[in-house]
């Protein structure tokens, strides 16, 4: 589907450029921190919005795909406003079919992006709901019948309309896209066992929400249920994105061969859930987690420390002008994180809220690790734009070596 490249290059205002291309996900984790901003708000109050905002926007899987020019986030981003605007309006207003038929078009526009395969995100947690309504029954009733059909003839429509337009059939028009790059990648080769497999995505799993992960297990605690009965929204919310969570979780990790990026769009579910138990897990490990926050911050001052140590030799160095590129990132990176370490020292930095402090401390745990990846020199002789034109030129002329393998 073009639908991505579309937007790409509307965000670009025509001018395809390497930061331009990751506008897209730029603006989709906006979205998604947004989202889970006013959804926390709405189920929790003011206390909890913040903390969503921040888990949202601050975990690992978050910071890396934002920086690609990959469909994932977007992705994400669609498939919080089905399962929020789903659950809104089924839950609030009773209308049925006005929930399916913008969860289902939600979904649609997911699907358009990342493949038919996210209707299983969408559906599959609903074989799984019977309170306080079994949805499975609502399947084969008339109001989920007809928003199928609505929006079987808008996707129908589009298809028709693009294709009609299309300047030959080679550039005729996709609604669903058939190249996925980032779920369609295995974590490793299927090779070691069923079991050990399963086992490593569900531990890439949690490591990708970190630091968060040591906050998300709040939503699937015993100790912390008399917290959802006492909330405002009431236990169906946490019912609803438990269940959201669970099932797309056990159902990727028993599924050979699939990526833990592919369970970027339970971001939303996870950041509301825990910042809606926000509030009693700071009551009850603010004092420890805040010593732990200290200890990474006086160890990340430290490695900035050693890494402007072993920048200061290469700035004496002749590079070319990629290189000097990296290198006066990493740069930069390096001062931007002193300063900020520096400023944790102070008493304002530590009145400030758990949330806050820990989002600072990944903050600055990824200034020192990217600096470091910066830094490798040798991995930076020549840009992608130099080694393309070296391909290219070999192939005019074959007598041009581009690699060297002997």
């Amino acid at each position: 589907s073009p639908f991505f490249s579309w937007l790409s290059l509307f965000l670009s205002g025509g001018q395809v450029h390497h930061f331009s291309l990751r506008l897209v996900s730029v603006f989709a984790l906006i979205g998604i921190g947004l989202i889970s901003f006013f959804s926390a708000k709405r189920f929790g109050g003011v206390k909890s919005a913040w903390p969503a905002l921040a888990f949202s926007l601050t975990s690992v899987a978050v910071v890396n795909m934002s920086t690609r020019a990959e469909e994932g986030l977007l992705t994400a981003f669609f498939m919080a406003c089905a399962w929020l605007t789903w659950y809104s309006i089924s839950r609030k207003s009773k209308r049925w079919f006005r929930a399916w038929f913008w969860g289902i078009f939600f979904t649609s526009l997911a699907a358009s992006i990342n493949g038919p395969h996210m209707y299983l995100f969408f559906y599959l947690p609903t074989l799984f709901m019977t309170r306080p309504t079994d949805v499975r029954k609502r399947l084969v009733m008339l109001p989920h019948l007809s928003a199928v059909s609505f929006n079987v003839l808008i996707i129908i429509a589009v298809q028709y309309l693009l294709t009609h337009f299309a300047s030959s059939r080679d550039l005729a028009f996709t609604f669903f896209s058939t190249d996925v790059t980032p779920f369609q990648r295995p974590d490793s080769p299927f090779e070691d066992g069923y079991i050990k497999e399963s086992l490593k995505f569900a531990f890439n799993s949690l490591s990708y929400y970190l630091p968060w992960t040591f906050i998300a297990w709040t939503g699937f605690c015993e100790a912390y249920r008399l917290v959802e009965k006492t909330s405002d929204a009431g236990p169906e919310v946490f019912r609803f994105m438990r269940k959201v969570t669970c099932v797309l979780f056990f159902a990727f990790m028993f599924y050979p061969e699939t990526n833990a990026y592919s369970l970027l769009p339970l971001i939303y579910p996870l950041s509301v859930m825990a910042a809606l138990h926000y509030p009693i897990y700071a009551r009850r490990y603010g004092k420890f987690v805040n010593n732990i926050v200290r200890i990474l911050i006086v160890t990340n001052f430290i490695a900035l420390a050693a890494i402007a140590i072993f920048i200061y030799p290469l700035l004496n160095e002749q590079h070319n002008n990629y290189q000097t590129l990296h290198l006066n990132s990493a740069l930069y990176l390096i001062i931007a994180g002193i300063i900020v370490s520096i400023l944790c020292f102070f008493k304002m930095f530590k009145r400030q809220a758990l949330w806050y402090k820990i989002s600072f401390t990944v903050i600055l745990i990824y200034f020192s690790v990217d600096s470091a990846r910066h830094m490798r020199m040798d991995e930076f002789e020549y840009s992608k734009q130099q080694t393309a034109e070296l391909i290219e030129s070999s192939i005019n002329d074959p007598s041009k070596l581009v690699y060297n393998f002997s």
